[in-house]
């Protein structure tokens, strides 16, 4: 509490403390009689989607049956800037094609994307720490048979600062790699927590950014993903 005289002797609240304060409510002094409380403002944590941007977002064109196919190349994709929902295509899926030849079998495509982003905590913030919000939309028809029934995301740590080679699968950091966040099915969502060795490299800048890919057909999915940042705000004067 604020501007508010204490007049017992021998001790004085701090905040976090549990007192039972004696008072005359026409006076104010402590007297015998009612049992109140002092009120302590609390600080709430602030959660935001953190901005991101992608430099390129790559595919890899593989023979039908898993062979190794025609390698890496740039598909000439970058989102835009924002906080919106980065949609990520997962595994290797089938692409379109001739589906009225008979004889037809659809080469699979991986993708990968490579993400940056800009962290922004308010000075005086505290308890900063990163998440990351999965959801995977509801099945399309045509996706029944390809889609896996309970997949996480796959993510990989990067640190580009510029766009990366076009031709090559990127390279993924050595240290901040593989990792699995709650798995999920179509139409739920879930929200986990980055290994706290992430948060800690991203917030710094020791790491640059995400990446999501995987070449596995057991990680066949469709995510829309998102990097959230919660932080303790400083407390106001009268806290």
């Amino acid at each position: 509490m604020s501007g508010v005289t204490w007049n017992a002797s021998g001790y004085s609240p701090v905040v976090g403390d549990l007192v039972n304060v004696i008072w005359d409510r026409s006076s104010g002094l402590l007297v015998t009689g009612t049992n109140s409380a002092v009120l302590v403002k609390e600080v709430q944590d602030v959660t935001v989607v953190v901005p991101s941007s992608g430099w390129v977002r790559y595919n890899e064109t593989r023979a039908p049956g898993g062979g190794a196919g025609a390698g890496w190349r740039n598909f000439g994709f970058s989102p835009s800037p924002g906080t919106d929902p980065l949609e990520v295509v997962q595994g290797p899926q089938p692409q379109s094609g001739d589906t009225d030849d008979p004889s037809y079998v659809p080469e699979l495509t991986s993708w990968a994307y490579v993400m940056g982003y800009t962290i922004n905590i308010p000075a005086g913030a505290t308890n900063a720490r990163l998440l990351l919000r999965s959801t995977r939309p509801a099945l399309f028809d045509w996706q029944e048979g390809t889609q896996q029934s309970l997949v996480s995301p796959f993510v990989r740590g990067h640190n580009y600062t510029t766009a990366p080679p076009f031709e090559v699968e990127p390279t993924w950091s050595a240290t901040y790699d593989q990792w699995r966040p709650v798995a999920v099915t179509p139409g739920e969502s879930t929200t986990s927590p980055l290994p706290a060795a992430w948060s800690s490299a991203l917030l710094s800048g020791a790491l640059k950014g995400l990446g999501f890919y995987s070449a596995s057909e057991s990680d066949v999915a469709n995510f829309e993903v998102q990097l959230l940042l919660t932080y303790t705000p400083p407390a106001g004067p009268n806290a």
